[in-house]
């Protein structure tokens, strides 16, 4: 579990440095069913899948609107054991899951009691759960980008391997196949396929670039005239009408990092 600091951005995309953020990455195969629990306070964040996908807001734009609760999370297949009253049971469609939490309150003290009070455990501990241990992120070197072109692909080999694949992936799946990620087997491309990887993480980013500083969506732009775009232009479920919001979902992650109901609400006063 990382918390940024009040000093500066570590590394981090999205995350301003006058607020503390609580950051958590966890595998529910590993965990089994998994609480997370935390008192009533200003906050607001969410679990996300790692499609960055939300699963559920968390705190203000949550379903305990700043109460605070206990949320019971399942992964595929996982279901909610029958003693489970009293939790808000949610599932997610990927083993691997990151929650955080922006401590939105401007008094430290009460920021430190929620911070003290916020827990993450599985659910068979639920009866003695180990205190979690909060790591500051200050002074540490902490970066979310991948270091080189073959650790991103190591990373996606990784992550094809450890989660389902679900309906809307299997054609992408079939296209990366010839390059040596393949479900189930060892990545490891041949001297051709490292050739096609590397520049390929090269013409992604650059198509990345674009698609987030040369915004093609008339909606972007919100005075005509200036340079005053939207940053997010898909709903929180990163789907259309009839497709994927693929142009739109590459440029906000490329600027950013999370997206939720909370961020993309158009109701005044929330998110």
């Amino acid at each position: 579990m990382l918390t940024t600091s009040f000093r500066d951005k570590l590394g981090l995309l999205t995350a301003n440095d006058t607020t503390p953020y609580l950051v958590g990455f966890l595998n529910l195969q590993r965990t089994g069913p998994l609480v997370i629990d935390y008192p009533k306070g200003q906050t607001a964040g969410g679990i996300l899948d790692f499609w960055q996908r939300p699963v559920t807001d968390l705190g203000l734009t949550g379903p305990d609107k700043g109460e605070g609760a206990r949320y019971l999370v399942l992964a595929p297949g996982q279901e909610a054991p029958r003693d489970a009253d009293g939790y808000r049971v949610v599932q997610s469609p990927m083993n691997s899951i990151m929650h955080g939490l922006r401590v939105l309150t401007p008094d430290p003290k009460a920021a430190e009691a929620f911070m003290s009070g916020y827990q993450a455990y599985p659910y068979a501990q639920r009866e003695n759960p180990r205190k979690i241990r909060i790591i500051a992120a200050h002074g540490r070197k902490w970066s979310g980008w991948p270091e080189s072109a073959m650790e991103l692909w190591g990373l996606v080999a990784k992550m094809l391997d450890q989660e389902p694949v679900h309906e809307r992936d299997r054609m992408m799946v079939a296209m990366i196949k010839p390059l040596g990620l393949e479900k189930g087997k060892p990545f490891g491309p041949d001297a051709r396929q490292t050739k096609i990887l590397e520049q390929a993480a090269v013409a992604g980013e650059a198509m990345a670039r674009c698609l987030s500083y040369a915004k093609r969506q008339p909606e972007a732009r919100i005075w005509p005239g200036t340079q005053w775009k939207n940053a997010i232009l898909l709903e929180a479920n990163q789907e259309t009408e009839h497709h994927t919001a693929l142009d739109e979902r590459t440029a906000w992650f490329y600027e950013a990092v999370t997206l939720s109901a909370g961020m993309t609400t158009k109701t005044p006063g929330q998110g």
